[in-house]
């Protein structure tokens, strides 16, 4: 068997839960750093920290829609991604997208934000337009609030409340 190819480290990458619920958008490196902040934060979060993804199968794709498989290291933990996982509809990935900002909307109707729940007050979530590359592109943004990784932002908060 061939060994995959790695991606490169400034390729976006969409990691969307298997049962749209949540999301996250970034740079390959700017996922796995995520991933690595958040293994080493304490397993009971303080008022305001995203809640832990414990127990949440996680789907990867590039921003065209290639499934991506997560390459791991001697010690199991994903050190990387690589195409080959196939490719999925670019409409169905959207609609996947949508169906997590729309739980993302109702969450944040339910619960307006606010002092200690890690978000401001805030009425809509960020709903970006455009063709699949474009809205993962916007999506980066919107998780990361800046062009230089993660900074655990509102909407970043907000989607790790989703649970």
């Amino acid at each position: 068997m061939d060994t995959p190819t790695p991606m490169a480290d400034d390729q976006l990458v969409l990691v969307i839960a298997a049962d749209d619920t949540w999301l996250h958008a970034g740079t390959a490196s700017e996922v796995l750093g995520h991933a690595q902040e958040h293994r080493q934060q304490p397993s009971e979060p303080s008022a305001g920290a995203p809640a832990p993804l414990t127990g949440k199968v996680l789907d990867f794709f590039d921003d065209h829609g290639e499934r991506l498989l997560p390459l791991v290291d001697g010690r199991l933990e994903v050190c990387g991604f690589a195409g080959g996982g196939g490719q999925v509809d670019p409409a169905v990935l959207r609609a996947r997208i949508d169906t997590v900002l729309d739980r993302a909307q109702a969450h944040l109707e339910r619960h307006p934000g606010g002092a200690g729940a890690g978000y401001p007050a805030m009425k809509s979530v960020p709903r970006p337009s455009g063709d699949l590359p474009e809205v993962i592109a916007s999506l980066r943004l919107s998780v990361t609030e800046s062009a230089h990784g993660h900074s655990a932002g509102w909407f970043h908060n907000l989607l790790h409340a989703l649970g």
